[in-house]
């Protein structure tokens, strides 16, 4: 086989079933690796041959045999800023959290409310500065969101060098939660974004994303920040010291180029890793793929096929 035949980018998505305030279980979806992939339609002796075996197969699909480890680097992705973080979140001084206090979209009362203080400025929960890129490695953040009494929130990606430093390349996002519509993309030095996402999830959030780099030679770290916006391309507001601003659940932050499935932490980072199976499909453009079955991989090319079923 040709390394040219794998000339379709597609992706493996897998499943989390959530419950709802009823206790309704809702699927949702998230991508779990993207890899380039042969596309065949069965024709001929191998659709026969593979009806024998399952009577809806239409496609080989082959792919090259891997297992990926996908790691969040965020080490409370639950507490975001709550007391059971231990201070690994930080804020700044203009910022409270309630916790534990908001249905979050795993169906359990565990997401955290950004509460304003008067002051008429920014509201804000940041990770520490996190190490582990460099060059022009992207970065895929995301976090689920659902409104307070702000529909808006901004996502930042900022880059530092070895020393801590912050190179003044930052990249910025705003995201109306409230319709599932996007705002002002900000890119500031040498930082690019190459990608975003709003995705409506359950009980009310949204999971919002980005995915960045940084062109600067000295990249070595980078932070990310979670704002109550109050509206496009606006975070200055004074808040009550009340109120939930923004409640948010579920961040992750990854040195990937796609947005990936979440992975939950708890005081550490967490590796993941993927081992393709039939509970996950395939998605290529618009299209979807249920695997009925995979087969041996070919030692030897270290290959990987697939017999799926195209869902219409």
């Amino acid at each position: 086989m040709r390394a040219g035949d794998l000339r379709h980018q597609i992706s493996f998505e897998q499943a989390s079933e959530w419950r709802d305030a009823t206790g309704q279980q809702i699927q949702y979806w998230g991508t779990v690796l993207k890899t380039w992939a042969a596309i065949w339609p069965l024709r001929g002796k191998e659709y026969l041959a593979a009806k024998q075996l399952q009577s809806t197969v239409t496609h080989k699909i082959r792919v090259r045999y891997q297992k990926t480890i996908g790691t969040n680097l965020i080490h409370y992705s639950h507490q975001l800023g709550n007391v059971a973080s231990g201070g690994w979140w930080a804020d700044n001084l203009l910022t409270s959290v309630t916790a534990n206090g908001m249905l979050a979209p795993d169906g359990n009362v565990v997401a955290d409310g950004l509460v304003g203080t008067a002051a008429n400025a920014d509201h804000r929960l940041n990770t520490p500065i996190i190490s582990g890129i460099a060059q022009s490695d992207k970065v895929a953040l995301t976090v689920f969101g659902e409104i307070g009494n702000k529909n808006w929130v901004k996502l930042r990606l900022a880059f530092y060098d070895i020393g801590d430093v912050y190179l003044n390349d930052v990249v910025d996002y705003y995201f109306d939660i409230s319709t599932g519509t996007i705002g002002s993309p900000i890119e500031g030095g040498n930082a690019t974004i190459h990608s975003y996402m709003i995705e409506e999830a359950a009980n009310g959030f949204y999971r919002i994303g980005i995915i960045a780099s940084n062109a600067n030679v000295n990249t070595a770290k980078v932070g990310a920040v979670f704002y109550s916006a109050h509206a496009d391309n606006d975070t200055d507001f004074p808040g009550d010291t009340t109120t939930v601003n923004t409640w948010f659940w579920g961040a992750d932050l990854a040195k990937q180029e796609y947005f990936g499935y979440h992975i939950p932490t708890s005081g550490a980072i967490a590796p993941n890793e993927i081992n393709l199976n039939p509970r996950h499909r395939i998605k290529f453009g618009t299209r979807y793929f249920s695997i009925n079955s995979i087969l041996n991989p070919d030692r030897r090319n270290i290959m990987l096929d697939m017999m799926c079923t195209e869902e219409v």
